[in-house]
């Protein structure tokens, strides 16, 4: 297996469940991952946004260092610290936090925020909802003993999405400690990937 996609493997490991409830999980780690560049993982400043897109489902995954989006890795120890922690998870219950489509909104139909290495996630309520979760509201809260990476995954009703899908990446305006995502996206027919920043914050996935 191929380095490239081996990174591929590794940042769909959280959205794969989600892509295999609409079919795609075997077609895209069947796919060549040639067009997938190489990254260091956990580099302060980067984000990972990967986007699966089948017909009118989407599959948002977003994979973090907790330092761009709180500003500390450790266990939060001050009351500044743990309301950062607090609003950061509000922010990321909602997708547009970290983008939009062109072609109206989405509805969710299942999220999870997962916080690896703060010990402070275990204060949080342990909460599963499956298909019954509104949107904007996460399903559940994990604490891990790995460092500290924030990830969060969405699966999306999009009924009115442009045709080839126009993503814009909203998080920079909501974590100015994230400077650049590397967006990975895939369709049922392509796959492409981009570095996106502030200035620079939209894509067409063709």
């Amino acid at each position: 297996m191929s380095q490239s996609t081996a990174w591929l493997r590794k940042i769909l490991r959280f959205s794969l469940p989600l892509a295999g409830y609409l079919g795609l999980a075997p077609t895209l780690l069947a796919m060549d991952a040639g067009g997938f560049e190489e990254h260091a993982a956990h580099t302060h400043g980067t984000a990972i946004l990967t986007v699966i897109v089948a017909a009118e489902r989407v599959v948002v995954g977003f994979e973090s260092p907790a330092f761009n989006l709180v500003g500390f890795e450790s266990t939060p120890e001050t009351d500044q610290q743990k309301q950062a922690l607090e609003a950061a998870y509000e922010l990321l219950a909602n997708p547009v936090t970290l983008l939009s489509f062109g072609g109206g909104a989405c509805d969710v139909l299942d999220s999870d925020i997962s916080l690896a290495g703060m010990d402070d996630a275990q204060s949080h309520e342990h909460i599963h909802h499956a298909d019954h979760a509104g949107p904007g509201q996460p399903d559940s809260v994990h604490a891990g003993p790995q460092h500290a990476e924030v990830l969060v995954n969405f699966q999306l009703s999009c009924p009115s999405l442009d045709s080839p899908p126009n993503i814009t990446v909203t998080i920079f305006s909501h974590f100015p400690g994230v400077e650049t995502v590397q967006l990975l996206w895939a369709t049922d027919t392509h796959q492409g990937a981009s570095d996106l920043i502030a200035g620079r914050n939209t894509a067409t996935l063709r």
